[in-house]
């Protein structure tokens, strides 16, 4: 339901932020493939360059928490094992894999 989106929509900020090193509200071509490489992905770099011009909707070089959360949306559903990621997020339960986009990285900045 309306609960586990905004639960997720609340952890995907999260992980904007941690990743949005000099907070200037948009993630750069680097900080937006370290999220991906930290997420786990197993994503190559054109994949990862490919995601990036799709996400930017706007075209203006970086990715805005809009375009963030409507890609992460969709590479959740894409390789997300969708029923049984669904269920873990609506259970709120630890997950790892593709669900890692959700957690912060182990090093790095704290959240502010």
């Amino acid at each position: 339901g309306g609960q586990d989106r905004e639960t997720v929509n609340r952890k995907l900020r999260e992980v904007f932020q941690v990743y949005d090193e000099n907070s200037d509200g948009s993630l750069s071509p680097a900080e937006f493939a370290k999220c991906l490489r930290n997420a786990d992905l197993a994503l190559t770099a054109p994949q990862i360059q490919a995601l990036m011009a799709a996400g930017d909707t706007d075209m203006d070089g970086v990715v805005n928490i809009d375009e963030f959360m409507t890609i992460a949306y969709d590479v959740l559903l894409t390789l997300g094992r969708d029923k049984a990621l669904h269920d873990e997020l609506a259970a709120g339960k630890p997950i790892g894999g593709v669900a890692q986009i959700l957690a912060a990285p182990s090093t790095g900045g704290a959240l502010r």
